[in-house]
């Protein structure tokens, strides 16, 4: 499942202006919807509206949720492997930076015995 907010608005003019293409900040302020929100709907295709948002594309615009929705078949599919592989990716980084901060704490340990071991040695 895909959104075509970006089309649609690219083929709808402009409410104020007149011009071909209604722009995102229009988008936004014509649906009510928050601004991340509406900004993510006309710049990711892959990103699918909640039920309200979706009714309120569709109340301000006086669509039927088909004209901003397709589905293709092998969407769930390739996109659910993409998804997954991109969680393993974030996992993966996550945990190669814990390991990194958990290496450093060690280093910092071991100096700061060092520096001890150094002070009572002389003392």
């Amino acid at each position: 499942m895909r959104n075509r907010i970006k089309e649609f608005l690219e083929n709808r003019p402009d409410s104020v202006t007149g011009k071909s293409g209604t722009s995102a900040y229009r988008f936004w302020k014509e649906t009510n919807l928050s601004r991340p929100t509406a900004y993510r709907l006309v710049s990711d295709p892959t990103y699918v509206p909640a039920g309200e948002v979706l009714d309120k594309i569709c109340s301000a615009y006086q669509v039927q949720p088909g004209e901003l929705l397709v589905w293709k078949a092998g969407d769930g599919t390739d996109e659910g492997s993409s998804v997954e592989q991109d969680r393993q990716v974030q996992i993966n980084q996550s945990r190669e930076t814990i390991d990194d901060k958990s290496s450093l704490q060690r280093q910092h340990a071991r100096s700061f015995l060092a520096v001890v071991s150094e002070v009572l040695e002389s003392a």
